[in-house]
């Protein structure tokens, strides 16, 4: 079960960056979200070597990412929560003062729509995601 718990806290930790409390949030998420998308052995392998390969993730991969998301509150259906991503990329001391900068990466990337609604979620994820790492190393070179 250890395992699966540690498995469980780096797959989350991929999608979504969250911040839970205890091990137990992580585990609930998980056999949320496994239930509703179960993930083959083949499917987890590429979900951790190459996560952020469209070719790669097929559309379960995609909507138990899109679950995970919904979980922690990112996003209701297909529409990101703003006010829930900003204030949670602007907790660290190096974000905090960025608040309108990620405002407008949300501006940009909230209104892509893909194939589906799991497709949808995980473009959006992928463009605030390239954004903000770019960003972030804009600031360490500075």
């Amino acid at each position: 079960m250890k395992l699966v718990n540690i498995v469980l806290y780096f797959l989350i930790m991929l999608f979504s960056g969250a911040k839970c409390q205890t091990i137990d949030d992580y585990a609930y998420i998980w056999d949320h979200c496994i239930q509703q998308f179960p993930l083959s052995d083949d499917e987890l392998s590429i979900l951790f070597s190459d996560p952020y390969i469209p070719s790669k993730l097929n559309n379960n991969i995609k909507c138990f990412g899109k679950c995970t998301l919904e979980q922690r509150g990112w996003f209701i259906d297909d529409v990101l929560v703003e006010d829930v991503f900003v204030r949670f990329q602007t907790g660290s001391d190096l974000m905090s003062k960025q608040v309108d900068k990620v405002h407008e990466f949300v501006k940009e990337c909230k209104h892509i729509v893909g194939a589906n609604k799991c497709d949808t979620v995980h473009l959006i994820v992928n463009c605030l995601e390239n954004k903000i790492h770019n960003f972030v190393a804009t600031l360490y070179e500075s």
